[in-house]
């Protein structure tokens, strides 16, 4: 739920240009939060990868 919060809706009205930028051709909520590294435009969370 926490990703799922952390993404754009799929009713938004640009979300084909967001999909589009992703280089998605359908609706994912991982590959928007992968994306955006889980940056919400409100808060100061992300997540990173760490390389082992």
């Amino acid at each position: 739920m926490w990703i799922a919060s952390r993404v754009p809706e799929p009713n938004y009205e640009f979300i084909d240009a967001l999909l589009q930028r992703i280089g998605s051709k359908d609706y994912d909520t991982y590959a928007f939060f992968k994306y955006n590294n889980g940056r919400y435009i409100s808060d100061n969370y992300w997540c990173e990868k760490i390389e082992p």
